[in-house]
């Protein structure tokens, strides 16, 4: 299966949706994966560009729960936040960008119990369309590299561990 797909939405001025997907083996339980992952705390375990994180609890207006990342990047700093949209624990999160220009952009984690660990898969869904600002191979690429950044991540904390 490729690591991405595509699916017309309808007229060709209408943006596509697509998905790419990135999977990778981790030593260490469900519970000890979803611990790792689901709290915006420990965020800074995986990223050290992080500095500093805070949660909110979820809210109707905004659909669920908001976690927000200070960051500094090559010396500038940046604030990103995520609302969790669903989770079910130990096997899913689903979280789309706080203030994301696609209305269709969400990222999936799904944790797969595996051999001696977890498969941890991340699908990150987002449209395309004839205005956007790069190509599509880009933006397939963008979302391939972080997908595999984190999973490297994620991996490498449990082979510290």
């Amino acid at each position: 299966m490729p690591w991405f797909r595509s699916k017309k939405n309808g007229p060709s001025d209408v943006p596509s949706l697509f998905t790419v997907r990135n999977s990778r083996a981790i030593a260490a339980d469900p519970p000890a994966v979803w611990n790792l992952i689901r709290s915006a705390e420990k965020a800074r375990l995986l990223n050290p560009e992080i500095v500093q994180t805070f949660s909110a609890p979820a809210q109707p207006e905004v659909g669920g729960a908001i976690q927000c990342f200070l960051a500094v990047v090559d010396g500038e700093e940046q604030l990103s936040a995520i609302v969790v949209v669903e989770e079910v624990e130990n096997r899913l999160a689903v979280v789309r960008g706080w203030g994301s220009h696609d209305p269709l952009s969400r990222q999936e984690y799904h944790l797969a119990p595996s051999g001696e660990g977890t498969e941890l898969t991340l699908i990150s869904f987002f449209s395309h369309g004839p205005d956007a600002p790069v190509s599509l191979e880009k933006h397939q690429a963008g979302h391939h590299a972080w997908n595999e950044e984190y999973l490297t991540a994620v991996e490498r904390y449990f082979t510290r561990v």
